[in-house]
């Protein structure tokens, strides 16, 4: 178009504006006919030159599209990036473009056709975003681009490489035998390949392992006869969330639960001093511990033919007296069974098939008593009686100095074990026995 048409004598001028976004050439003339001079005569110019002035014009201003060869991305993953220009630039530079969520490299390219390789941002959820603004680069006519509202300068790409955790937690910070604890795995995004052979497991074992997404839960049992501490943990790299990102626990303290276990049930010894118990006798009884205990007492005792007393001690120790029944004849027991007493961690004790939990003592204190009589009860002058002595139990040491007698003397004692036997001859008087003892 023209505008500005101004005249001064001969001399005209006016401004010539191209049609915006053109690349056909303009042209300025007058043909014949159209003025005439002072006389009226109307002007001739059909078949001059110069009557027309044509001007070379380029306002079609460039723009540009770009392209990715993957607008989904996962875990170390990166795309190719295109930018097609409409026109032939010698100026598009890489710092023309707008990059959010991760960076570019290896840009490369000419005239209309450039490449870049796009990394997103380790660790990030959020959108990665490629454009590039009006007024960055210019043609060979020096019109600058015009993107503003072209749909197809922008490339945006969808990804994530925040690689999952996950936090482990226990229901019980110690265990004792018989004991189990529920363990809980959360994990920071949905998972569907954990697993429980990604559950590394100390001091124990796993069982009834469930769970799907973010949630999963398992019982962990505690080794029996151990004492130290069980752990369950996750290592790095044995899961993946739905990007494929592989978790990343190594330096988390979260990743590991530690439980103090002591399974090591307590058992006891007895002992005594004496194996074998006689009227007056008493014996002193030793009960080893294994493992100190705070609750055995005297009621954890069962005695058989006798008492217990004096009973004292503390931790792994104790001890007792043992006093047996008066009369009793037979083997007399003091045994712990199991379940009486218990450690520090709770367990009770475990002594059922134990031979030591039990100590045995012969015991006799029934009194023996002996049984005299005569073959005659009427003696003259000249007569003997063959005296009987019957025990109520053997006897070692039964000899005739143990006889009280009066009235005549005895002669050919002789016998053993229950029977013994000897010759009386009377003098004057009468005969009397003492008891033995």
């Amino acid at each position: 178009t023209l505008s500005n048409f101004t005249a001064t004598g001969k001399v005209y001028t006016a401004t010539f504006t191209p049609t915006a976004g053109s690349i056909a050439n303009g042209t300025v003339s007058v043909a014949s006919q159209v003025f005439s001079d002072a006389q009226g005569n109307i002007n001739a110019d059909g078949a001059e030159a110069n009557n027309t002035v044509t001007m070379t014009v380029d306002t079609q201003r460039p723009t540009i599209a770009i392209s990715a060869n993957k607008n989904q991305l996962g875990p170390n993953e990166t795309a190719t990036v295109t930018f097609s220009l409409s026109e032939a630039s010698s100026d598009f530079t890489e710092s023309d473009i707008n990059v959010t969520g991760g960076t570019l490299s290896n840009f490369q390219g000419s005239g209309k056709t450039y490449t870049a390789t796009f990394t997103p941002v380790l660790g990030s959820l959020a959108n990665g975003e490629i454009s590039v603004a009006s007024e960055k680069f210019s043609d060979t006519a020096g019109n600058f681009n015009f993107d503003g509202a072209d749909p197809d300068n922008t490339v945006t790409f969808a990804y994530d490489n925040t690689p999952p955790t996950i936090a482990i937690t226990s229901d019980k910070t110690k265990l004792k035998a018989g004991d189990t604890a529920s363990i809980t795995f959360t994990l920071s995004e949905s998972s569907t390949d954990f697993v429980q052979s990604d559950i590394n497991v100390t001091g124990g074992t796993l069982s009834g392992f469930t769970g799907s997404g973010q949630v999963y839960t398992a019982t962990f049992t505690p080794t029996a006869g151990t004492a130290g501490n069980g752990t369950v943990s996750v290592a790095s790299a044995k899961f993946s969330d739905a990007a494929g990102n592989f978790n990343a626990d190594g330096s988390e303290a979260n990743n590991s639960v530690s439980m103090s276990s002591d399974t090591v049930v307590p058992t006891i010894a007895i002992t005594s001093n004496k194996t074998s118990l006689k009227s007056g006798d008493t014996a002193s009884l030793t009960f080893q511990l294994s493992k100190a205990s705070s609750d055995f007492a005297l009621g954890d005792i069962t005695v058989n033919g006798g008492t217990l007393s004096n009973f004292s001690g503390s931790g792994t120790l104790y001890t007792a007296t043992f006093t047996p029944i008066a009369g009793f004849s037979g083997n007399a027991t003091v045994n712990v069974a199991s379940s009486a007493f218990s450690d520090a961690a709770g367990n009770f004790n475990a002594d059922g098939s134990e031979t030591n939990n039990t100590v045995t003592m012969t015991t006799d204190t029934t009194l023996p008593t002996v049984a005299i009589s005569a073959s005659k009860t009427s003696l003259k002058a000249g007569d003997t009686s063959t005296i009987t002595f019957t025990l109520s139990e053997a006897s070692t040491d039964f000899t005739s100095g143990d006889v009280s007698v009066t009235g005549g003397t005895l002669s050919n004692f002789t016998g053993s074990g229950k029977d013994y036997t000897a010759t009386f001859t009377p003098t004057a008087g009468t005969i009397t026995f003492r008891k033995i003892s």
